[in-house]
């Protein structure tokens, strides 16, 4: 076919159903039209080497093709053919929702039948992880769904020395437009079982959290282990205000090394939980939050140290009335506790000032002159015992410590 009516034919997919397409123009063979094809409508898009198409039904089918349907649906195949509005089929193809050259799971199909927002149907379905496959399923429905819908998700496959190989199970559950929930089961060859739930939720524009839970088995502990979190922010709260809630909890010092995948966290050393309400208003601000830091140490002999509470008040650069003077301000209230077992038991409050006054002069267009004045006062309701130095034990007494400072800056020409 000419180049100038392959140019024409797509001129007319654009004019009618809005399709951007691209063609190569140098195939002659007349049951070829189009070959290096890639056809776009809207987020969906189809390529291949060669295609034929149906101007009157919007149907075709593209060889050697690959095609990616919004939100998060690939197939490849020999031939994938459109046979309806939203409806594809596919012969000795590939399905998966990873986006990679090699997915991390995909299911390799003899055929396939796709409807978007419906299932797709596959025959001679054979598992893959990576490149390696490892279960054959004669029959297989995948949803192919723009919007959440409930269902058991892909197994997972792990090993480990100490348990052997695992199935992990999931189950994904929504709850309306604004909820939902993953259940899963680990099987353990070794007699190990875990059950767990990631609960998420944003009830308002300016609200959403997620709670995670863990809970093991194990046949060499008397107690069930565990790991659980919970992440939680609002904005938009009335007054200006905005609150963050994050907590981070486990059973054990070896909990994430033997049953975390996450490299992050199984080399992790410190658990930081807290929670906070800030707001700020002009010049002025206002921070109040609770926290809890735990140190992780073998053997269980954890330091673990909070802040109940701590409130902050910062006031930004402002001058005061007429005066040519400036003052910056940040203050803040703590009351503190430090425990490890046998070792330190201490709690303490501390209060502290820091004022800042400035000074400019601006005599000449060519310079510039700044002085600044500033005191930090602090307040500690007790202080560790300088006879007990080796135990940072706190018999000290109350100690208020005040260190004024001075300054001046000259910016020249």
């Amino acid at each position: 076919m000419p180049f100038t009516d392959s140019v024409q034919i797509f001129d007319n997919l654009i004019a009618e159903w809005d399709l951007i397409g691209y063609a190569c123009g140098f195939c002659q063979d007349p049951d070829l039209p189009y070959c290096n094809v890639i056809l776009d409508e809207g987020p969906n898009r189809l390529n291949g080497e060669s295609m034929v198409w149906d101007l009157d039904s919007n149907t075709g089918t593209l060889s050697e093709a690959s095609a990616f349907m919004a939100p998060d649906m690939y197939f490849k195949g020999a031939t994938i053919e459109r046979v309806g509005d939203d409806e594809y089929a596919v012969t000795k193809g590939r399905l998966t929702s990873c986006e990679a050259d090699v997915p991390l799971w995909s299911f390799g199909v003899s055929k396939a039948k796709i409807k978007v927002e419906g299932f797709a149907k596959a025959s001679n379905v054979t598992m893959r992880a990576k490149k390696m496959p490892f279960l054959y399923i004669p029959y297989v429905m995948y949803p192919a769904k723009r919007k959440r819908s409930s269902g058991f998700l892909m197994p997972n496959l792990g090993y480990s020395e100490a348990r052997g190989y695992s199935l992990g199970l999931a189950y994904f559950q929504t709850m309306g437009d604004s909820y939902d929930t993953t259940f899963f089961v680990d099987l353990f060859q070794e007699d190990y079982i875990a059950a767990g739930l990631d609960f998420r939720y944003e009830p308002t524009h300016g609200s959403r959290g997620n709670f995670e839970a863990y809970f093991v088995d194990d046949p060499n502990s008397e107690d069930t282990r565990y790991r659980y979190s919970w992440k939680h922010l609002s904005e938009n709260l009335p007054l200006g205000l905005r609150a963050a809630v994050q907590i981070v909890d486990f059973s054990d010092f070896e909990f994430f090394r033997d049953f975390d995948r996450d490299l992050n966290r199984v080399t992790i050393r410190t658990l930081y939980s807290n929670a906070f309400v800030a707001g700020s208003w002009g010049a002025h601000s206002l921070n109040v939050q609770v926290d809890e830091r735990e140190v992780l140490k073998s053997g269980g002999n954890n330091l673990v140290q909070n802040q109940l509470p701590e409130i902050e008040y910062r006031l930004r650069q402002t001058k005061l009335g007429r005066l040519p003077l400036y003052l910056q301000l940040t203050s803040g209230v703590h009351y503190f506790s430090a425990q490890r077992k046998g070792v330190v038991d201490n709690q303490w409050s501390r209060a502290h000032l820091f004022p800042t006054l400035t000074l400019p002069l601006e005599s000449w267009p060519w310079l510039s002159l700044n002085f600044t004045a500033t005191g930090r006062t602090t307040y500690y309701s007790d202080s560790i015992d300088p006879e007990n130095t080796e135990t940072n034990e706190l018999t000290g007494g109350s100690l208020t410590r005040f260190v004024p400072s001075y300054g001046a800056q000259i910016v020249g020409p």
